[in-house]
């Protein structure tokens, strides 16, 4: 599963409002929502970086820039609740980043290889939880 954290912080309730409708567009779900963040998964990468550019597009119109995370892997799901270790990455991928920035793993970059995405180095960043050290890319170009 991937998933995707965005912090919309400052983007007004107009941007808010319409972030579920744009996550359901690119085929993903919302798992936990708020007036500044939201969390989405979807059923793989390409859907969600494609997803993220268009809300980080979106959330800048609206006088914000958003700092968002993707990171695909496993996940835990009861009832409407998903945990796990791509979840918290993708949280911590959504705090490092820069305003306007979308951040993804080397999971993420791997699996999306030939899809016409352009990636730039990040550095390698080490996450708790026995994830360890993985190399951190932001997204250039969708």
């Amino acid at each position: 599963m991937t998933i995707v954290a965005i912090n919309s912080e400052g983007a007004g309730p107009d941007a808010v409002a319409m972030a579920p409708d744009l996550v359901g567009s690119h085929r993903g779900k919302v798992i936990e929502a708020d007036t500044t963040a939201l969390l989405a998964s979807f059923d793989g990468p390409t859907r969600a970086i494609r997803c993220s550019a268009a809300m980080a597009f979106h959330v800048s119109r609206a006088g914000s820039r958003p700092r968002i995370g993707v990171h695909t892997g496993e996940c835990e799901t009861v009832g409407a609740k998903v945990s796990g270790s791509a979840v918290e990455i993708a949280k911590q991928l959504m705090e490092q980043a820069q305003p306007g920035e979308v951040l993804a793993t080397q999971t993420v970059r791997g699996l999306v290889t030939g899809s016409g995405f352009a990636f730039a180095r990040r550095g390698l960043h080490a996450f708790p939880g026995g994830a360890g050290e993985l190399r951190v890319y932001a997204v250039t170009s969708t």
